[in-house]
């Protein structure tokens, strides 16, 4: 073979080798940019599962206060002056309450939201952690919507009865020794270990 032909060969088999290894290098990085997006935006997700929870237990705690923080309602949607004090004091209570709930909903849905991508990045262990905590909000937003059946003045006496036989008032409540709250803490504190341990990279 001719000198030039040498150098063609060699330049062929380089050329060869070059496709391959071109695409073994942009693959590696492909790669190595989606770990890295991925692993950012599990962080985000536990950053955000963090806050959120922290909110939701500062309004779940935040509503056990006495009821007689709730101020009355004396007029209704349309002006009208509403006739009874017992009835006044009722709506001014549904109203503290409705507001609770409109922002519990709202958090809870961004939660849902969050936790359905977490559970695909990381598994279904923080599905189980949550629905925990959600089980025992269930308990106290239950025992609230008893309570306000219970409080209604223009509910048949019986069902206010029955109502008030579903309340529990260290639910509502608390006090010394709170059991709803120490309960929720335990519940509460493996979730942020987790998020925690996500945000530094530990555990699969």
């Amino acid at each position: 073979m001719t000198p030039i032909e040498w150098t063609e060969i060699a330049r062929n088999v380089s050329l060869a080798c070059a496709a391959p290894f071109g695409a073994y290098v942009a693959w590696s990085g492909l790669k190595s940019w989606r770990i890295e997006e991925g692993s950012k935006k599990s962080n985000e997700i536990a950053e955000a599962l963090l806050v959120l929870l922290v909110q939701k237990k500062d309004l779940i705690f935040d509503i056990r206060y006495p009821a007689w923080v709730s101020e009355p309602v004396k007029v209704d949607s349309e002006g009208n002056r509403i006739a009874t004090k017992e009835m006044q004091d009722f709506l001014g209570l549904v109203r503290r309450y409705d507001s609770f709930f409109d922002r519990l909903n709202a958090i809870r849905s961004d939660v849902y939201g969050k936790r359905l991508l977490a559970a695909a990045y990381w598994g279904e262990t923080i599905t189980k952690l949550l629905e925990d905590i959600h089980a025992h909000e269930t308990r106290l937003t239950s025992c609230i919507q008893a309570y306000l059946r219970s409080e209604n003045p223009e509910a048949h006496e019986g069902r206010r009865a029955a109502a008030q036989r579903r309340v529990s008032d260290e639910l509502l409540w608390g006090g010394e020794g709170d059991d709803f709250e120490q309960t929720y803490e335990r519940l509460l504190l493996p979730v942020e270990t987790y998020l925690r341990d996500k945000l530094l990279g530990v555990g699969p």
